[in-house]
């Protein structure tokens, strides 16, 4: 569990959910509530049974809402409604919609809403509530099965190191590839790696000859979403990006500029322009190219942090 969470809530969750394991917990919850879903193209969707299960009564796309989504008792024992506000994308409306769903597993049973635990913030946002939920939205959409499945042809190639398959997977689970890479690397497979896609400039705040990032998956321990932010908004020179056929993956070499245009990013001070990094020494990453976009997944051990 990170640093940053309220260990004593978790305590207290497990001991009223009779488990030594929290996240273990979650895993299993969301995998039986995935199964109640999975479609034939072996995505999971949000069903009746599925919803019913969770004690979902209704699912409304509304822009009278705070924030990207909430869930709201209908004062029937176990029944909610969850609302999505209209301007998200598809991907990120089933993302909220997850997290919503996860938001009942903390509640008594019963109760329309009552918190699990005495520890939980009774007003505004509970920190550690909202990283299960997140969690929890994860496990729901990508559950663990899925990724072990052996009929997954596409997932299993990732697994293996074929890094140019994470936009091509995410989209037949129809998730963001951020959220995929983040469950793959860092939850399930519990690999303190960046997983970074970069495409080149159409202009705008981007220079003609370079690539921005399009999206970064970042281990929590790295910063996580904070630090995230900060990658998509850089770019890199066109040609310092490693050169790859089409549809493949491959071990690759940075140069030292990576090094420390990196691990600049990954720190709390203000990220370098690439063209301005040092050479720092070498790095190893895999790298992989499908259409227009590349690939890195890189250890942040390897960065010297």
């Amino acid at each position: 569990m990170r640093a940053h969470l309220n260990h004593a809530l978790i305590t207290d969750l497990e001991r009223s959910l009779g488990t030594a394991n929290l996240l273990a917990w979650v895993e299993k919850k969301c995998s039986r509530l995935a199964t109640l879903g999975l479609s034939k193209d072996g995505s999971v969707r949000f069903t009746k049974p599925l919803l019913e299960a969770a004690g979902i009564a209704e699912v409304v796309v509304t822009g009278q809402i705070n924030g990207c989504s909430c869930i709201t008792s209908r004062g029937e024992g176990d029944s909610f409604r969850i609302s999505v506000r209209p301007f998200s994308t598809k991907q990120d409306k089933r993302f909220w919609i997850a997290h919503e769903i996860a938001h009942t597993f903390w509640y008594q049973k019963g109760t329309a809403g009552l918190p699990l635990s005495n520890l939980q913030a009774r007003y505004g946002d509970d920190r550690t509530i909202e990283w299960l939920c997140n969690r929890a939205a994860a496990a729901l959409l990508v559950p663990a099965f899925l990724l072990e499945s052996p009929q997954h042809s596409s997932l299993n190639r990732l697994r293996r190191g074929e890094i140019h398959l994470i936009e091509k997977c995410a989209s037949e689970l129809d998730v963001p590839p951020r959220l995929l890479a983040r469950r793959l690397w860092h939850d399930v497979m519990q690999q303190e790696k960046l997983v970074l896609a970069f495409e080149a400039s159409d202009g705008g705040p981007h220079p003609e000859g370079t690539a921005c990032v399009r999206w970064a998956a970042v281990p929590e321990t790295a910063g996580g979403g904070t630090t995230r932010l900060k990658f998509e908004r850089k770019s890199v020179p066109l040609e310092s990006l490693p050169r790859l056929p089409q549809a493949l993956s491959d071990d690759v070499t940075l140069s030292g500029q990576w090094r420390a245009f990196l691990s600049d990013c990954l720190s709390k001070r203000r990220a370098t322009p690439f063209r301005r990094c040092a050479d720092s020494g070498r790095v190893m990453a895999r790298a992989g190219r499908l259409d227009s976009r590349l690939f890195l997944e890189i250890e942040v051990s390897a960065l010297g942090l």
